[in-house]
């Protein structure tokens, strides 16, 4: 009976004699008790086995039997391929001279030689340089907003409207914007271990930045609410000094905070390793990436603390701008403003704050880019809220003062001979002096203006009263020197 013949029928033969020689080699040096049949692939004769088999050679019918750990030397290994539906022979390698013999040419598919194995490219996610460069270009318009309006400021701080909104903290809240622009492009900085301090500095700017912009803010409405719910005989002094302390206050917790956060939980640069992914067109590579984020320990604790700190004051600038609603003394009450930017600053946080934590970790662009409309919008918002009216107001003064009418300058409202008032002292005798004081002043043809000026100059509280409801049409409250002191608090040097 003919056997069918194979191609692998040599090979085979060979395997079994390699291995029959192999486990004869390891009868002689297995331990005593151990035997052959005790053999498994965890075992001892195992070890033995394997080593026994890289030992082997011998003439085989296939030619040479060796072994190199799993390959067999000394064989040829040939290389074929299917060519429209045909073995062609394209190769032959040679192992005992280590080189290839090609015969024929191997077809690749879309004439590209596939990888021999799965390649990683390993890519960092940063803020693009173009997003980065045009945040620095807006950043540094907002600053020479900023010092335009500081100049005006120092320019006209001795007209009396600019006076009235103390102009010492007006560059202080102006001081805060260009800060809070800085951190603008601090947040744009991709950082590594060479400015990992960065990290921090971003925290510390952004802090003190809203503390000096919203701080100076809410002191001077402070002032105005102290100023008018003063329901006792005595006016109440309240000068620039004092309100730089009602900042100070918040900027030493601001301090206080941060200086904890940096000496025990100081932010570090660290790369967050992103899931590794398989290219979606078929190429034989994975995409490793990676992104550099500033974290801590207890990063979201400090968060925590820093957003309700803020939050309260927030809350208390909108307390005192309600409260003051209803001064109708534009240049001492800026309650209308703060409420304005209040409302900005808590959308843009109520939106903003939600939708960077939903972003991807690799989506820096778009997390830089909200966080930095967010900053420049709000701050540049806020300080034109601040500075857009006394610069329209000052531009008006301008104007009247240069039409005189007959040689005579005239001011919006002048005072008339009769003015029913209550006196606003403790004695009756020096209610008749004020006045008397007063129709001194109504028989004099000057304007308003010089009135008040005449009359916080000798402070008589009574006129400025009167005054006082003339030019608002209201009837303030019988509590003493209320419109005075308000005088006395802006105007008095420090």
């Amino acid at each position: 009976m003919k056997m069918p013949s194979s191609d692998y029928a040599p090979t085979a033969y060979d395997a079994i004699w390699a291995l029959a020689l192999a486990l004869d080699d390891t009868i002689d040096v297995l331990p005593s008790g151990i035997t052959i049949s005790d053999f498994n692939y965890d075992s001892v004769i195992g070890k033995h086995v394997f080593e026994a088999m890289s030992r082997t050679s011998f003439q085989g019918i296939s030619g040479k039997v060796e072994f190199d750990g799993a390959d067999r030397e000394g064989q040829p290994l040939v290389v074929y391929q299917i060519q429209d539906g045909e073995y062609v022979l394209c190769g032959v390698y040679d192992r005992a001279i280590k080189a290839f013999n090609w015969v024929s040419d191997i077809i690749w598919e879309n004439g590209q030689v596939p990888e021999d194995d799965l390649r990683t490219i390993i890519k960092v996610y940063s803020t693009s340089p173009a997003l980065f460069h045009c945040t620095c270009v807006f950043s540094s318009l907002g600053s020479l907003l900023a010092v335009s309006f500081l100049v005006f400021n120092i320019v006209n701080r001795n007209k009396r409207h600019i006076k009235l909104s103390s102009p010492k903290l007006n560059n202080v809240i102006l001081a805060g914007g260009i800060v809070v622009y800085l951190t603008t492009v601090l947040f744009g900085v991709n950082v590594t271990k060479e400015n990992e301090g960065v990290c921090q500095a971003r925290a510390w700017t952004l802090a003190v930045g809203f503390t000096l912009t919203f701080g100076a803010m809410f002191s001077k409405t402070w002032r105005v609410h102290i100023i008018f719910t003063n329901k006792t005989a005595q006016s109440k002094r309240i000068l620039d000094r004092h309100l730089f302390g009602f900042v100070f206050v918040f900027l030493l917790v601001d301090i206080i905070i941060l200086s904890v956060w940096t000496v025990m939980d100081q932010q570090k640069l660290a790369m967050i390793q992103l899931p590794v992914r398989l290219d979606i067109n078929g190429a034989d590579f994975a995409l490793k990436a990676m992104v550099g984020k500033c974290v801590s320990e207890h990063q979201l604790i400090w968060i925590g603390i820093l957003y309700g700190y803020k939050g309260i004051t927030l809350f208390l600038g909108v307390f005192l701008a309600w409260e003051t609603r209803k001064v109708q003394f534009k240049q001492l009450n800026d309650s209308k403003y703060i409420g304005s930017s209040v409302y900005i600053v808590s959308i843009l946080a109520i939106f903003g704050i939600p939708t960077i934590m939903t972003l991807r970790p690799e989506q820096c662009d778009l997390t830089y880019g909200i966080e930095a409309f967010c900053l420049i919008f709000s701050t540049t918002v806020t300080l034109c809220l601040v500075f857009v009216p006394k610069i329209v107001t000052t531009k008006r003064s301008v104007v009247d003062s240069s039409h005189p009418t007959n040689g005579v300058h005239t001011s919006p409202t002048t005072l008339t001979a009769q003015v029913p008032f209550k006196h606003s002292c403790g004695s009756c005798q020096q209610a008749e002096n004020e006045l008397k004081e007063l129709r001194t002043l109504c028989s004099r043809s000057e304007p308003a203006d010089s009135y008040i000026e005449a009359a916080a100059r000798t402070n008589n509280k009574l006129f400025l009263r009167t005054q006082f409801n003339i030019r608002t049409d209201q009837t303030l409250p019988d509590y003493g020197g209320v419109y005075g002191a308000a005088f006395d608090s802006v105007d008095s040097t420090d």
